[in-house]
Order: structure tokens, then sequence, then C-alpha cells
């Protein structure tokens, strides 16, 4: 894959979104499409929990946590000030990649208009620290919207997972022969702490600016479902392997169809080859002094964090009956008379507005930049766009799969073996004993 056509693959996986949570009159169902002919289809929609989406590119997007149906919201009206106006455009199914057109009665501006920034929000690191680990480690000390303390201190730890890259032959090729590399697809990865309860009160008698359900989440998402992979040496396959014009590295897109290379010449160390198959490869027929390429795979991946807690907070005022007394005059009895009275024996009293508590939920969250974790080594930083500023983690980490042969290279095959999950691809390449019986004349075995 060229890196032109890669970037054009991570542009439209890369706009980013924003998430929004909006309040509506609840229904029951939906009628998507709407124009009355079969393919009309009827789902439920819970409105008072939807997941909406600012759609701000040209592609169709869905957010990292998409779960469901998600509403698509489209810019229509600039109102200046990077304030916008969004309506409903479509339903997407996250699971399916499935779109929905909205029915006609979501189409009514004046009731469904909503005014948001024309522009995605820059993303923001989260409160407390991000520290590199393989991966991704977040320390938060208690926190809201301003990152103000709290007594609570919880840690989150995600850490880059190992993909498998299948390679037929393996872990010898021949000079010439043609090897078949498979990716068998990026994995994601996620992790999370909780805290039932943090503040001064308890479960059963919260105090102001208490929380509960504290969620602290890291999701590793696989930027490209593709490994990019190099190995010294290696070629195209030309005529059969006869020709092995040298390349540089080669992304390999999860697929059952084989990527295809070969070497012209063996793996001795004048040609590259920097260590001895007997360092890796002790169950396997090749001789532990035999030299080895030692090569690599690294896929990019995305890193999210979000927080979800529940607050004891204010949410409205209430109007009761307290004392002392206050009096007011009443013009229909021509006399002074308690602004209230209160009690089964109804004293005296005055109006006085009180704070009405309950528990609500806040939740934050975003990309994590590269930048933003503590320790991280430049090679774990991968810049996809070519913009010079790394957006995404590299995960190096390949565990070599033992393919099936020709045509279909299977996994499932009495050749197939696991090996162990390393951040490089050790392979031995030796000179052919015989050149009377290549692929189209019969296959030998390494």
């Amino acid at each position: 894959m060229q890196r032109v056509g890669l970037r054009m693959l991570l542009f439209s996986l890369m706009l980013m979104t924003v998430l929004a949570f909006i309040g509506w009159k609840k229904v029951n169902k939906v009628i998507a499409n709407g124009d009355g002919n079969s393919d009309d289809i009827e789902f439920e929609i819970d409105w008072e929990n939807v997941q909406c989406v600012f759609n701000y590119g040209n592609e169709d997007v869905a957010p990292p946590s998409c779960e469901g149906w998600v509403l698509v919201y489209e810019k229509v009206l600039d109102l200046g000030n990077n304030v916008c106006e969004w309506m409903p455009g479509y339903f997407y199914n996250c699971e399916t990649g499935e779109k929905m057109d909205i029915p006609t009665e979501m189409t009514d501006p004046n009731v469904y208009a909503v005014e948001g920034a024309c522009a995605p929000p820059q993303p923001s690191p989260p409160c407390g620290g991000l520290v590199w680990n393989n991966g991704v480690t977040w320390i938060s000390e208690g926190q809201d919207s301003t990152c103000s303390r709290w007594e609570w201190r919880l840690y989150v730890s995600a850490s880059l997972p190992c993909n498998e890259l299948g390679i037929s032959p393996y872990p010898a090729s021949l000079v010439g022969w043609p090897t078949a590399f498979k990716f068998l697809g990026a994995n994601p990865v996620s992790a999370q702490a909780a805290l039932a309860f943090a503040g001064a009160g308890s479960l059963g008698d919260p105090q102001p600016g208490d929380q509960r359900n504290i969620v602290l989440r890291l999701d590793l998402k696989p930027a490209v479902d593709a490994v990019e992979v190099y190995m010294p040496r290696w070629g195209r396959v030309v005529e059969g392997g006869k020709w092995c014009p040298e390349q540089g590295p080669q992304w390999i897109p999860a697929s059952h169809v084989a990527t295809l290379a070969c070497w012209d010449l063996p793996s001795h160390p004048a040609a590259g080859g920097e260590d001895q198959a007997g360092n890796y490869f002790r169950d396997d027929p090749v001789a532990a002094d035999t030299p080895l390429f030692k090569g690599w795979g690294r896929v990019p991946y995305y890193a999210y964090w979000s927080l979800y807690y529940e607050q004891y907070q204010q949410v409205d005022t209430q109007e009761v009956c307290v004392p002392p007394a206050e009096y007011v005059y009443d013009e229909d009895k021509g006399q002074y008379v308690p602004e209230c009275t209160y009690g089964e024996d109804e004293q005296p009293g005055h109006i006085e507005e009180i704070p009405v508590y309950d528990w609500v939920s806040h939740q934050s969250g975003g990309i994590i930049d590269p930048d933003w974790v503590a320790g991280i080594p430049d090679w774990a930083k991968a810049d996809l766009n070519g913009d010079g500023d790394p957006e995404a983690f590299w995960s190096y980490a390949i565990r070599v799969i033992r393919l099936g042969e020709e045509p279909n290279y299977p996994v499932n095959s009495p050749w197939y073996k696991e090996y162990v999950c390393r951040p490089f691809i050790p392979m031995v390449v030796r000179e052919a004993q015989s050149r009377v019986a290549w692929p189209e004349g019969g296959r030998v075995q390494p």
C-alpha cells in the first residue's frame, strides 16, 4: 500500500467528532427512510439517552464509543463567531455501518435544530498523569471538569496488544521462494478502574459534592486494520520468485489473501543476517548456528480516555414554609395574614426557597496525544499523516503464526504453529539446495 493511499484511508478515520447528549421528548419507535416503501425499517430509540454526533467533515464518522444506533447531526447554517445551526442528518448503526434516513417529522428546524460550534474542539489531556508502559497508564486523582481535587485516587493501565502475522513457510524460507505474509487482524484493547463512592457522606446519606459510580477507562483502537512490515533484503515476487526487486516497508491489510515476498540473498551476515536461529527456534528443524534476518511489524493505535461519575448536586429549588412568621396583606380579607402555614397545627411562617439535590451524571473524554504521555520513546509515536505531529501509538508486538501451503495459505493446517510474541520478526532465508522445483513445478518444503 502506498503512503498516499494510507493517508487518504486515515483521513476518513481521523475526522474528529464531539459527543452531545440532547434531551428530547421520548418516543418509542422511529420509522427509518419513511417513504412508505418496503425498505422502511422500524426500530426503537431511547431519546433520553441517545448518543448524538456532530459530523464536522465530509465523511460519515462515528464516535469511538459508538454503540447501537447513533444520530448524526449535519451543519446547515453558519451563524458567525464559530456558532452553527445543526440538524439531524441520518441514523448510523455502529454494529453494521448501515445508514438510515431520518423520518419526515424530524426535519422541522423549529423543533430539532440545535446550535453548536462550527469546528471541533481541540483535544485536552485528562486530569492527573499519563505514563508510558508499553501502552498508557492513567493515574487520576479526584477531579471535576476543572481538575479540582477530590478525596479519591484511581489508576488504569492499557498495554498495546500483540497482533498475529501469518507467514508461510516459516521459520525458514529459500532464496527466490514466494513467501506468504497474511495479517490476521488488529486487536483492540480496553481497561477500566472503578470506585463505588467518594465523599463526606455515604450512599444512603449523601452530602453535596459526593460522587458515586466513578469509572476511568482507556481504549486502544487500531487506526487501520493493517500492519506495516519490513524484512531486510526482501523484495517483490517477479516471475514466480526468479527475480526479487528489493522493497522497503509494506502495508499488509487484514485479508484472507496473502501478500507474497521473496529474497535474492540468504540471511548471511554479509547480507544483514545479524543473529542466529538457535536463539529463537529451538524446536524447529533449523541449525542453531544458521544466520537469520530480523525485521519488524507494527500496527498504529489511537488511544482514548473517558471519565464517568455521578455527583450529588443541586438540580432545582423548592418553596417550603418555615419559621419565623411573616405577614402579608390579604385584600380580600382586609387584614394581614401569614404568608404561609406549616405543620398539622398550621403554624405561621414564611416562604423560603431551598435547594433540591439529586445524582447527576458527568462524563468527559477524548483522544490522547502521544506527547501527553510521560516517558514515551520516539519509536512509539506514530505520525500517520506525515505532518510531523504524531497522533497515534505504534504497537510492535507481533506473534508469528505459521500458515499452511498455497493456494490459500490457510491458518488451520498441519503446518500450524504459534510462536512467541516478540517486538521483531526473526526469519531464516537459506540458499536453495536445488533449483529444479520452483512453485509452478511442485513445492519443496524448506
